[in-house]
């Protein structure tokens, strides 16, 4: 019985390093293609928010009064323009329309201005406007001044 030969230990070194090197390119090739849809899902979500980032809301005083002054900065309409709330350091002032300013917009046009008078409580001067509206594809958006616009999934 002769044991085995210095080729048969050379030929199972060499199986066991390809096996390794084939385990390391599947890993690596997993690696990839995680990294890559990750990318996409970023960019995707960064052209879903490209209108949205262009709509302002920002306080101003006029004629004795507080207004929220709206910009449609894109090429596109937007709709369902809502002012939920604006934040203050004293807290979060409640939103009521003056007589004649809806608190909801139906349609603000591409390039349009829109100011809407609100009866504000508490020192709103240094205040954020915080928006819900709907842009020109059918997504629902959430802004708090000139944050990140936030998508909203659950209508």
């Amino acid at each position: 019985m002769q044991g085995p030969a210095v080729t048969d230990w050379m030929s199972a070194l060499g199986e066991i390093a390809g096996a390794a090197g084939t385990v390391a390119a599947v890993a690596v090739a997993l690696l990839l293609a995680r990294r890559g849809a990750r990318r996409q899902r970023i960019e995707q979500a960064d052209r879903e928010a490209g209108q949205a980032r262009l709509i302002i809301a920002e306080l101003h005083r006029a004629e004795g009064r507080w207004w929220v002054r709206t910009t449609n900065h894109s090429t596109a309409p937007v709709f369902q323009v809502e002012i939920l709330e604006v934040r203050h350091p004293d807290g979060v002032s409640t939103v009521e329309p003056a007589p004649g300013a809806p608190v909801e917009l139906t349609k603000l046009p591409a390039g349009e201005v829109n100011d809407r008078a609100l009866a504000l409580g508490g020192d709103p001067a240094t205040a954020v406007v915080v928006l819900r509206f709907l842009d020109a594809a059918g997504l629902r958006w959430h802004r708090a001044g000139t944050g990140q616009p936030q998508r909203v999934l659950d209508g």
